[in-house]
C-alpha cells in the first residue's frame, strides 16, 4: 500500500509539472506582449537662455511624450517664463498634440506630383468654416496641393506674395507670403521670425492673450507690448522646433514643404478656439486684509484706484495647411500673469457687484 501511495504522488507531481511546462511558455509570451502593448513614457527637462529685446529671459522646458504601440504619440510641452517685467512676472505656454501613425510622416496623401492626379473642368470649391476653398488636387491648369482658402478668384486673387488674414466662421485664416515661406525653407528667416510674421501681422496677437489683456498692456504698459508678444513668438518657435524634433523629423525644409507651402509657393495656418478657460484677481494695492464684507469692499472699489495681480488662461488650437482637415491639430493654453490696475467706480454701483465672489 505504502508504494502504491508513493507511485500516485508522484504520478500526480509529472502530472503537475507536465502541466505548468506547457502553460510556462504561454504565460511569459502574455506577459511578454502585455509589456510592448504599454505605452512608453519619455520625459525631460531643460532651461534654455534668450535674448529677446537686448533682455535675457530664462525659458524653463518641460516635455512629456507618451508612445503607443500602435503607432500613435501624444506630446506634451510646457515652457514658461518668469520675471519679463515688473508688470507681467509670469508667461507659461503648454502645448499638446496627438500624431497617429497616417500623419506621424507629416504628409498628406494628394501633395505629390500633380501628374495625372487631377479632375477634369474648372477649380472646384465648397464652404468651409463659411469661407470658399479651393479643392485638391486641382484640374489640369491649376494644381491644388491641399485644399485652401480660394485665392485664385474670391480672396486676394493671385497675390501669391500678400500676407493676409480673414476671419472664418469659427477659425482665423492666415496666409503665408510666398517670400515668406521660401525664406523658411531656405534658412534665411528663422522659425521665430517666421512666428512672428504669423502673430503680429495682424489681429492674431490680440486673439491669443485675450482683450482684458490687451487693454492692460495698451493702457498700463506703454513700453513692454513689444516685448510681450516677442516672449510669446519665442516660445510658440521653440515648441516648433521640440515638436519636429519629438517627431524625429529632421529635414524641416522638406516638413514646410509638404503641409504649408503650395505650388505657387505661399501657404497657409489657421487658428481656433480662442477663449479663456481660466482667470482670477487678487488686490494687491490698497491691502486688502481690513475688509470684512461687501460693504467695504463696495466702499473701497468705489473711491480706490485699486492695483490688481491677474491670472488669466487663454486656450487655442493651430493647424498648418495640409493639417486642416486632419485630426492633427495642436492645442495651446497660454497662463499669463500680468497687473492691471481698476478705477473707482469700474465695476458698478450694486451690492451685488461686490459681494464676494463676483467679480
Amino acid at each position: 500500500m505504502m508504494m502504491k501511495h508513493l507511485n500516485d504522488e508522484h504520478l500526480i507531481a509529472a502530472i503537475f509539472l507536465s502541466v505548468l511546462m506547457l502553460l510556462t511558455p504561454s504565460a511569459n509570451a502574455y506577459r511578454y506582449l502585455s509589456a510592448i502593448k504599454q505605452p512608453r513614457v519619455f520625459s525631460e527637462c531643460s532651461m534654455k537662455t534668450m535674448e529677446i529685446l537686448g533682455e535675457k529671459f530664462d525659458f524653463k522646458r518641460f516635455c512629456t511624450v507618451i508612445y503607443y504601440s500602435n503607432g500613435t504619440t501624444d506630446v506634451h510641452f510646457s515652457i514658461t517664463v518668469e520675471n519679463i517685467s515688473k508688470q507681467i512676472p509670469r508667461i507659461q505656454i503648454n502645448y499638446s498634440k496627438t500624431v497617429s501613425p497616417d500623419t506621424q510622416s507629416s504628409k498628406v496623401s494628394n501633395i505629390q506630383s500633380p501628374i495625372g492626379a487631377y479632375y477634369t473642368g474648372p477649380l472646384q470649391e465648397r464652404d468651409w468654416d463659411g469661407l470658399w476653398s479651393v479643392l485638391a488636387p486641382g484640374n489640369a491648369t491649376y494644381w491644388i496641393k491641399y485644399d485652401h482658402d480660394n485665392n485664385y478668384w474670391r480672396y486676394h486673387p493671385f497675390e501669391w506674395n500678400e500676407p493676409w488674414e480673414m476671419e472664418g466662421a469659427e477659425k482665423t485664416h492666415v496666409h503665408l507670403a510666398a517670400s515668406d515661406v521660401n525664406a523658411w525653407i531656405s534658412g534665411t528667416i528663422t522659425d521665430e521670425e517666421m512666428m512672428e510674421k504669423i502673430v503680429s501681422g495682424g489681429a492674431l496677437a490680440t486673439r491669443i492673450i485675450g482683450t482684458a489683456a490687451a487693454m492692460a498692456i495698451a493702457f498700463f504698459m506703454h513700453t513692454i507690448p513689444g516685448l510681450i508678444i516677442a516672449v510669446i513668438v519665442a516660445v510658440l518657435a521653440q515648441i516648433f522646433a521640440w515638436l519636429l524634433e519629438i517627431l524625429g523629423i529632421t529635414n524641416k525644409s522638406q516638413w514646410i514643404k509638404d503641409n504649408v507651402q503650395l505650388a505657387n509657393d505661399d501657404g497657409f495656418a489657421y487658428y481656433w478656439g480662442f477663449k479663456t478657460i481660466g482667470a482670477w484677481g487678487l488686490i494687491t494695492n490698497p491691502p486688502i486684509f481690513d475688509i470684512y464684507g461687501p460693504n467695504d469692499m463696495h466702499i473701497l472699489l468705489q473711491h480706490h484706484r485699486v492695483k490688481i495681480l491677474m491670472v488669466e488662461t487663454r486656450e487655442f488650437y493651430e493647424a498648418w495647411g495640409a493639417e486642416r482637415n486632419t485630426t492633427s491639430s495642436g492645442r495651446y493654453t497660454l497662463s499669463m500673469c500680468y497687473t492691471t490696475f481698476v478705477n473707482p467706480g469700474f465695476f458698478g454701483t450694486t451690492d451685488y457687484d461686490y459681494g464676494y465672489g463676483q467679480w
